[in-house]
């Protein structure tokens, strides 16, 4: 039997703003994935940023989390399919809890997506943010939210990990401007192509943020 907590907050989901039985049944399996998250061994506790809140910028594993400026948050990292050496790569996905706002206000820790890049660029959260997630062993890695699979419940996301990190030097005027950013290795066998998936902050000089593309064909 639930608990009178448990059976008077079934009761007010089948009242509040649900007004189909779609809507109840929908708020149901919300209110049921809530109670449930952490029996699934899906379910991670991970952490999520911007390119300006990475406190071990030059880390793409083996992170440490005991003063951080990155939000954690709860999520479930999804495989769909497993590797294979004659097969394009997989793909892997990341869902957050149904509770989990997506639109934030003044306070919030990840109130700054709204400043910087929805108001900006009118970029949806979470898109292009950096995420770290454990492995089995508990070692945590990064990866970057890359698109949306659209849904009418439990929305995913496909998020690649980050493999390499780029420097060079940028020249302007007489000055030497030292760069770096992450780049994503992407084999893709079905038509042999090896895609980088690459995110370039520009931050004094254009003061815009961008994800770019780039195609090298064999």
């Amino acid at each position: 039997m639930p608990s009178l907590t448990t059976a008077r907050r079934i009761n007010k989901m089948r009242t509040d703003n649900a007004k189909t039985v779609g809507e109840i049944v929908k708020n149901s399996s919300d209110f049921a994935m809530e109670q449930t998250w952490f029996n699934d061994p899906q379910a991670k506790r991970a952490y999520i940023y911007d390119y300006f809140h990475d406190d071990q910028p030059d880390k793409k594993d083996h992170m440490t989390y005991e003063y951080t400026t990155k939000t954690p948050v709860d999520v479930k990292f999804i495989v769909k399919s497993y590797q294979s050496v004659d097969k394009d790569q997989v793909e892997y996905y990341l869902q957050f809890r149904p509770s989990q706002k997506f639109e934030f206000e003044e306070g919030d820790d990840l109130y700054y997506f709204e400043t910087d890049y929805r108001n900006r660029y009118k970029v949806e959260f979470p898109l292009g943010a950096y995420v770290d997630l454990a492995d089995d062993r508990g070692i945590y890695h990064k990866w970057i939210i890359v698109d949306s699979e659209y849904a009418n419940q439990f929305r995913k996301y496909l998020i690649l990990p980050c493999d390499y990190q780029l420097t060079w030097i940028e020249k302007s005027g007489q000055k030497r401007i030292k760069r770096k950013m992450w780049t994503i290795l992407r084999n893709q066998n079905s038509y042999k192509c090896v895609r980088f998936i690459s995110e370039t902050v520009c931050r004094k000089l254009s003061n815009c943020w961008k994800l770019s593309l780039g195609y090298q064909y064999s």
